[in-house]
């Protein structure tokens, strides 16, 4: 009973994380959190993404918008641009949970200038704050939280989801707001380039 207690203990000294994109990053990534004693609620619009998400623990959301209601960091890697903006202001979105208590950490591989363009609009909408940290690495490293995360965002903002992100892997705050995606895109850049003199 007091093993179970102290567990109880430390699940709730936690915020309560919420995940968008239930994918093969996403599976392990909420896989590796719910391991380390994260609470997290999430959504994917693939039925068949839920069901396997519900088996490893995650807590079944009805919409990117219920999700967020009952979280405190918002996660989400999603596969492109548009499908994060519908996430944030589609039907049932983000911003119809949204408040300036939660704060929302991007995963996804998106335009810098369109992660600003969003972050803008759901702060303006709803006072929540924005932090940009795509990743490096496969669903091995995801699970084993050994992901290379390229971090942009107000230092503040950076510091409160400090310890998720030092869950999943190993971080650099690489500047404001938008800088996780402009490292990640030079990446992308340099490890074509390798391929294609490899190639040559």
């Amino acid at each position: 009973m007091i093993n179970t207690i102290t567990e109880v203990g430390r699940m709730e000294s936690k915020p309560k994380l919420g995940y968008l994109g239930l994918g093969l990053m996403g599976s392990q990534m909420t896989k590796r959190l719910i391991k380390k004693g994260y609470q997290v609620t999430g959504f994917d619009p693939d039925p068949d993404k839920m069901i396997g998400a519900v088996a490893i623990g995650v807590i079944a959301a009805a919409s990117p918008a219920e999700v967020t209601r009952a979280s405190d960091i918002v996660q989400a890697c999603v596969i492109n641009t548009p499908a994060l903006t519908e996430a944030m202001f589609g039907p049932n979105g983000i911003v119809e949970g949204g408040g300036a208590d939660k704060i929302f950490l991007d995963h996804s591989t998106t335009i810098a200038d369109k992660t600003r363009e969003l972050a803008a609009r759901l702060r303006t909408e709803t006072g929540m704050r924005w932090v940009d940290a795509p990743v490096s690495g496969g669903p091995p490293a995801a699970e084993t939280g050994e992901l290379a995360i390229m971090v942009g965002g107000n230092d503040d903002d950076v510091i409160r989801v400090q310890p998720v992100l030092d869950t999943l892997g190993h971080n650099t705050h690489m500047g404001p707001l938008g800088t996780g995606q402009v490292t990640k895109m030079v990446n992308q850049v340099l490890v074509l380039n390798n391929f294609t003199l490899l190639a040559e």
